[in-house]
């Protein structure tokens, strides 16, 4: 019976890496030469990139010859390097401020209003409705995070809103590289470790970050950390510190999901770990933890909203049913449908509104041949991996308050955006090249299986959901890691061949 269960899970694990293989193939092949989303010029990704990868693995090389003085002082330079990003991060944070409209108007602004006034129902502008938490429920919890630290600001005499979210961006988002960086090295040794800094290092995206305190990054931190405790709960040997890790990783994992709800990909991500590595003590431990823990914790945060703030029967009536993200993925390029939201929206009655979603959604597919749906996620997938800058200037162009030279690389109509596009995603490239290069054929390497299941969980989601490139953001950090195992793999084949 363990034979035959053995045997069942290797070839399952060796299915998903030849799918997980193929499909980042085809989609980096997109990224590179198909100009349909994308209009880089093809050479100036492949040689950028070629370069990147080179160094990456040059590097590697080097650090393995010097590991012993790497381990000696491995933690000097986790540190050094996170007060080097966080200092960078906060002095340009500074100078990107921007006014933000829309979505991150009414999250940021209702915020600041809940911390203030102890109610952020009815904030409005021009740009955002006044029941925009009725129709779009989901960022309530960004919402809520971010009036928590306004809040404690507030107890310090302290209202520079803005500053204060981007220090909190900020500090999560670093963090979210020293767990990275603390996961590679648990995972693939020093070498590792420090491999995945300097992709962090290289990534332009990762500098400016701070003041884009949106759902996409303020979930940065959650899933890594979870993952880390995985890691722990996986050295443990005795049931209390297992339950004790399950139950902390649960509790992460329910702040990041009220945050961004896709951060659940990362609980199913490790249900699968546990099944295809038989280890189903530490599967039964984790999985009803985060079952209980996460029901639990929704339920409870839902119940105190629409007791305290909201009313549910108004919920009920304008809240956007899940068939409006289904109907927006199948239409055009899969991206926000503005006439899908404002036909939808107008209709008044919830069962009329959810009936007109769903049977616009089967005419549609109806009219779709299997190769327009093949072309269609082509373009999806290509959309949400080939942007290297992480779609941050969907907010930085926001009115920028204080526009200076930096602006005319990072704006999307700023007269150097092209190049800094470009440079961004052809390291971006090179990273998902390396990524690939985690992948093992042969016998079952669940180094990388966890974040290579993420990542190919957040593809898989979004070819069924509406999708923009920087919905991906939460699940960089993964691609990150699985690149540092590629790297580690490259470098160290190397070393065998030429010893």
């Amino acid at each position: 019976m363990k034979k035959t269960l053995s045997t069942i899970t290797s070839w399952l694990h060796s299915g998903f890496s030849v799918i997980f293989f193929i499909s980042f193939s085809f989609i980096l092949l997109n990224v590179i030469f198909n100009k349909s989303i994308y209009d880089y010029s093809t050479i100036n990704l492949i040689l950028p990139a070629a370069f990147f990868i080179f160094l990456f693995i040059f590097s590697a090389r080097l650090m393995q010859k010097k590991e012993l003085f790497l381990k000696k002082h491995y933690i000097k330079t986790l540190i050094a390097f996170a007060l080097l990003m966080l200092t960078c991060q906060l002095c340009l944070a500074q100078s990107l401020r921007f006014e933000g409209t829309y979505d991150f108007e009414v999250v940021y602004k209702s915020a600041i209003k809940w911390a203030e006034e102890s109610s952020f129902v009815g904030y409005s502008s021009p740009t955002c409705h006044s029941d925009y938490f009725y129709i779009f429920p989901n960022n309530l919890g960004s919402m809520a995070f971010l009036a928590l630290f306004f809040r404690i600001a507030r107890l310090f005499n302290i209202t520079d809103y803005f500053l204060v979210a981007s220090i909190v961006n900020a500090v999560l988002s670093v963090l979210s590289m020293v767990l990275a960086s603390l996961i590679c090295r648990k995972l693939f040794g020093t070498v590792g470790a420090i491999s995945v800094l300097i992709l962090f290092a290289v990534s332009p995206p990762f500098y400016l970050i701070a003041p884009v305190f949106y759902t996409d990054s303020l979930s940065l931190f959650f899933p890594l950390a979870a993952f880390y405790l995985v890691l722990k709960l996986e050295d443990c040997q005795k049931i209390r510190p297992k339950i004790i890790y399950s139950i902390i990783a649960a509790l992460l994992l329910l702040t990041g999901a009220l945050i961004k709800a896709t951060v659940l990909i990362f609980a199913v991500a490790t249900i699968i770990y546990f099944i295809l590595k038989r280890n189903f003590k530490n599967l039964l431990t984790y999985s009803l933890t985060t079952v209980l823990i996460v029901s639990l914790g929704f339920a409870i945060f839902n119940g105190y909203i629409y007791l305290v703030h909201l009313d549910k029967e108004v919920a009920e009536q304008k809240n956007q049913p899940i068939y409006y993200w289904l109907d927006t993925a199948f239409h055009q390029n899969g991206e926000y449908n503005n006439d899908i939201f404002w036909n939808s929206n107008n209709i008044q009655d919830p069962d009329e509104r959810e009936e007109y979603l769903k049977k616009d959604l089967l005419t549609q597919l109806k009219s779709l041949k299997p190769h327009e749906i093949y072309r269609l996620f082509e373009r999806k997938s290509a959309r949400a991996f080939g942007d290297g800058t992480y779609a941050l200037s969907d907010f930085l162009d926001d009115s920028p308050l204080k526009p200076d030279k930096i602006h005319d690389s990072i704006l999307y109509d700023g007269k150097n955006y092209k190049k800094y596009s470009c440079f961004a995603t052809s390291v971006f490239i090179a990273i998902q090249l390396l990524m690939l290069l985690s992948v093992s054929f042969k016998k079952p390497d669940f180094k990388s299986l966890i974040p290579q299941l993420c990542v190919f969980g957040i593809m898989f989601f979004l070819l069924f959901w509406e999708v923009n490139s920087r919905y991906i953001t939460t699940f960089i950090p993964f691609i990150f890691i699985a690149s540092a195992g590629g790297i580690c793999r490259v470098a160290q084949k190397i070393k065998e061949k030429t010893n």
